[in-house]
């Protein structure tokens, strides 16, 4: 989803800067619109260096495995909650977050069956810190 905001905002000529965990670029070529940074949203001083002079983040990030150290807590959890602290304390204006289209409704079946399913590869209750994470950047 990252790369899909990214493609959106180079398209229309905006300035971006991509933050994955490597740095890597996310597009198929180069542009002038599209400048990559490395941070990793589970370590606040490393997110908060990615996003100062933002004029707005877009949090697309999810947890990516129990092997690569991107579990549902600290990634859907600590990490929305790092980044919405980080966005603050630099006074970013605008923070996106992109979510599942459950994570509103825990009685519904695609929630259940989301925390079921992925849990063998995520980690253990993916929806539930998806909405822990936006219950505490709310706060």
């Amino acid at each position: 989803v990252g790369s899909i905001c990214t493609d959106l905002l180079n398209k229309k000529g905006l300035y971006t800067r991509a933050i994955t965990r490597s740095g890597r670029k996310i597009l198929g070529g180069d542009s002038q619109y599209v400048s990559y940074a490395s941070g990793d949203v589970t370590n606040y001083e490393l997110i908060k260096k990615a996003v100062d002079g933002s004029s707005g983040v877009i949090f697309a990030a999810s947890a990516s495995g129990k092997k690569k150290g991107g579990d549902p807590e600290h990634v859907d959890y600590l990490g929305l909650y790092n980044t919405a602290k980080a966005c603050l304390e630099c006074g970013v204006p605008k923070l996106v977050v992109v979510s599942a289209g459950s994570v509103t409704r825990p009685d519904f079946v695609g929630f259940k069956a989301t925390n079921l399913f992925v849990k063998y590869v995520y980690g253990e209750k993916i929806m539930d810190y998806k909405i822990a994470g936006e219950a505490v950047m709310r706060d």
